[in-house]
């Protein structure tokens, strides 16, 4: 909701805003996280299981789903949504570039 209020709130100055949602991201800090236990960090086990199946999202791919958001679309497409790289859609548009 925060990015809708700036858009609306900036668009006049002919500023863009918009929003991404990288997923859970692969990074040092997520291998921090897991080794944390139960106590320290009550959804540990979520990221465990996410690691082991592989669902974490490659920081190299969140990297390129901005690069190609932030060149490929224009102001209005950009701040229209709020971008997933889960998304079908947005993924058939981008994933030429992993």
């Amino acid at each position: 909701m925060v990015y809708k209020v700036l858009s609306a709130e900036l668009i006049p100055l002919g500023i863009s805003v918009g929003s991404a949602r990288p997923g859970v991201v692969d990074t040092a800090m997520q291998d921090l996280i897991r080794e944390k236990n139960e106590n320290e960090m009550p959804d540990v086990s979520r990221f465990r299981i996410m690691k082991e199946k592989g669902s974490l999202v490659d920081p190299n791919d969140v990297a390129k789903f901005l690069d190609w958001l932030l060149h490929d679309t224009d102001d209005v497409e950009f701040s229209e949504k709020e971008w997933d790289i889960r998304d079908e859609e947005s993924l058939r548009r981008w994933e030429h570039f992993i």
